[in-house]
C-alpha cells in the first residue's frame, strides 16, 4: 500500500460539463534500457517514439526521451512530486521520500505518525535536475514523509509533510532552516493552526497561499503571507453558492493547480474521482471567497478513470491535465487532457505498459521562451522485479510549432 485508501468511489452528478474521453495515447514498448548511438546516453526503451496525439489539429505533446538521465535516478528514492524552478523544464526540483514507505502501519487510528523512531529521511528529499542531469540534493535529515512541493514567484520552496502535519516554506537556497512553518509537529488537528496530513500548497503573487489539507480534514485553506489563517472551504464551511454541500464537500483533495493568468484554482478531489475548478478572485481582497465553480470533470466516460491524484494547468495552451487511475485496484493510470476554453475532452496518454504505475502527481511549466510542458511523477519503486531501474518521471513538451 502506497498511501491510505478510502471508501469506494462516490458517483458524481455533473451539472456543467459531461466530458467523454477519446483515445489518443502512446506508450513505451519494452522493459530494458538502450544506449543512444550518437550521444552514448542510456535511454529508456523506444522513448523517442512516444508522443501523445491530442484530438484535433494541435497541440501535440512529445516525451523528452533522455529526461531525466538514468544516472540522476541514483539520487532519487520514491518520487512524490515535482516543481519547476522559474516555471521552466530545464530546471526542476524533484521531491522524493527516499525509502520511506507509507503503509497501513504508518499512522494509528488517530492519524498519529508511528515511525518517529526512524528519524527524518537521511538523504536529501529535494533533488535538483538541470537539463535532466543531477545537480544537487537538499534537506537532508529534515522531513519525515514529504508529499507536495511548490516554487512560488519569489523562488521560495513550499513542502507539505504528512507525517509531521506541517507546511514548510524554505528560502530559494533551500537552507534547512525554514522561513515559515505552519502546524504543530506530529500533532494533527482541524482548526486554523493545525493540519492533518496536508498534501499541497499553491501561492499567489500577493504571497497569500492555499493549502490542501487533504487526508483527514478534506478542506482547502487560505492564509495570509505571514501564515495567518483566513478561511477554509469544506463540507462544514458556509458558501454563498447553492451547491456548497457538493462543490466544497471534498474527499481527499490531493493536489492543487493554480493559474494567476486565468484566475483559476483547480483541485484534484481524489476519492470523488473528479477535478473541481474555481475562480479565486486573486486580485480582490484577501477576505474574498472562492467564486463560482467553473469546471467539474466527472468520472463518467467510456474509460474507467479511477481516483484523481494529480492536476496541472497549461495557461498558454488553455489545457487542464488530470492524472487518474490506481495501480493497486487495477485501474490503469493515465493523464487526461481537457480544453479550458471549450470544455471538450482532448484525449489521454499513458506510460509504459499502458499506465504510469503508482502515479502520484503532476507539474507543468509556463514560460514565454520555451514550449509548455508537463511532468508526471510515480511512486513506483526505483528497481523493478527484474532488478532494472524503472522510469518514475516523464517530461512531455508541447511541440514548438503548435
Amino acid at each position: 500500500m502506497v498511501e491510505e485508501k478510502f471508501a469506494p468511489r462516490c458517483c458524481v452528478i455533473n451539472i456543467f460539463l459531461v466530458l467523454f474521453l477519446k483515445l489518443a495515447q502512446g506508450y513505451l514498448q519494452s522493459d530494458y534500457l538502450t544506449e543512444d548511438e550518437e550521444t552514448g546516453k542510456v535511454l529508456f526503451p523506444d522513448a523517442s517514439l512516444m508522443e501523445a496525439e491530442l484530438v484535433g489539429e494541435k497541440p501535440r505533446l512529445s516525451l523528452v526521451s533522455e529526461w531525466p538521465s538514468v544516472e540522476a535516478y541514483q539520487h532519487l528514492g520514491l518520487v512524490s512530486a515535482a516543481a519547476l524552478v522559474n516555471k521552466s523544464s530545464s530546471d526542476v526540483f524533484i521531491l522524493n521520500r527516499g525509502d520511506r514507505i507509507w503503509d497501513s502501519t504508518t499512522f494509528d487510528e488517530n492519524n498519529i505518525y508511528q515511525k518517529r523512531e526512524l528519524g527524518p529521511i537521511r538523504d536529501g528529499v529535494v533533488v535538483r535536475l538541470k537539463e535532466g542531469q543531477f545537480q544537487n540534493s537538499y534537506l537532508h535529515n529534515t522531513l519525515y514523509l514529504p508529499h507536495g512541493i511548490t516554487v512560488d514567484y519569489q523562488g521560495n520552496v513550499w513542502i507539505t509533510d504528512t507525517a509531521m502535519h506541517q507546511v514548510f516554506k524554505f528560502g530559494p537556497d533551500l537552507n534547512p532552516n525554514p522561513v515559515l512553518v505552519i502546524g504543530e509537529m506530529f500533532v494533527p488537528g482541524s482548526d486554523g493552526n493545525h493540519f492533518c496530513k496536508p498534501t499541497h500548497v499553491v501561492v499567489l503573487k500577493s504571497g497569500e497561499f492555499f493549502v490542501a489539507d487533504g487526508y483527514c480534514n478534506n478542506r482547502i485553506m487560505k492564509f495570509h503571507s505571514n501564515g495567518t489563517f483566513i478561511k477554509e472551504w469544506s463540507k462544514r464551511s458556509k458558501s454563498d453558492g447553492p451547491h456548497e454541500h457538493t462543490y466544497y464537500d471534498f474527499k481527499l483533495p490531493h493536489q492543487l493547480a493554480f493559474s494567476e493568468e486565468l484566475d483559476l484554482l483547480c483541485v484534484a478531489d481524489r476519492e470523488k474521482w473528479r477535478v473541481l475548478c474555481y475562480r479565486v478572485a486573486a486580485n480582490e481582497s484577501s477576505e474574498s471567497q472562492l467564486k463560482e465553480l467553473i469546471y467539474e470533470f466527472p468520472e463518467t466516460g467510456p474509460r474507467d478513470v479511477g481516483p484523481v491524484y494529480g492536476v496541472a494547468i497549461a495557461p498558454k495552451e488553455r489545457i487542464l491535465f488530470a492524472l487518474a487511475g490506481e495501480e493497486q485496484s487495477g485501474v490503469p493510470t493515465a493523464v487526461y487532457m481537457f480544453s479550458l476554453e471549450t470544455g471538450e475532452t482532448l484525449g489521454y496518454m499513458t506510460g509504459e505498459n499502458g499506465n504510469y504505475g503508482y502515479a502520484h502527481s503532476l507539474a507543468s511549466c509556463d514560460t514565454d521562451t520555451e514550449p509548455g510542458c508537463l511532468v508526471v511523477c510515480s511512486l513506483d519503486p526505483p528497481i523493478n522485479q527484474w532488478g532494472e531501474i524503472q522510469r518514475r518521471l516523464w517530461l512531455y513538451q508541447f511541440n514548438a510549432n503548435r
